[in-house]
């Protein structure tokens, strides 16, 4: 599985991520695609040990959406926003999955069509993280979408989830 991750959608800035894609790749064996700014990601995985891991792979992205900004403005006049790009990434299925921990709504937006309805395929599945409970709102702030990701139903849902009931039966 290939996982669209957005590294600049968070208040803390890339470094946690970045640290716990490197973490995922190492225990899980998946591939994580780190999107965001570049030079920064790259700083980053060779500060973690991690800059040759075929598993982690980068896509620039020059822009982030600002939390103080209005996020369906945001996603159409930022085509370069880490979101953005992180979304294109899978609705053009180079990823099967995209995690971010970016506003609900700027998620939502940057996965609509320009029509304004959902995603591609209905590949649009937000999964809460909260044990038991799924919907669109996280408490942890973390947007699981695609490849049925965080559905109650889904094997592959996250991962404080499985054993709690909700395993395919």
């Amino acid at each position: 599985m290939k996982i669209a991750l957005d590294v600049m959608g968070t208040d803390y800035g890339p470094s946690e991520l970045v640290l716990g894609a490197v973490m995922a790749v190492k225990e899980y064996g998946c591939d994580v695609v780190l999107v965001g700014d570049e030079p920064t990601i790259r700083e980053l995985l060779k500060k973690y040990g991690a800059e040759n891991d075929p598993h982690l792979l980068v896509q620039h992205a020059s822009q982030v959406i600002d939390m103080s900004e209005h996020p369906g403005i945001a996603v159409k006049t930022k085509k370069d926003a880490s979101i953005v790009v992180a979304t294109d990434l899978l609705r053009n299925k180079e990823c099967d999955a995209l995690v971010s921990s970016g506003s609900t709504a700027g998620n939502r937006d940057a996965d609509s069509e320009p029509d304004g309805h959902d995603g591609p395929a209905g590949q649009r599945s937000e999964g809460r993280c909260q044990a038991g409970t799924h919907g669109p709102e996280c408490h942890h702030g973390l947007h699981l979408r695609g490849a049925d990701a965080g559905h109650p139903e889904s094997p592959r849902g996250p991962a404080e989830h499985r054993g709690r009931g909700n395993e395919r039966k």
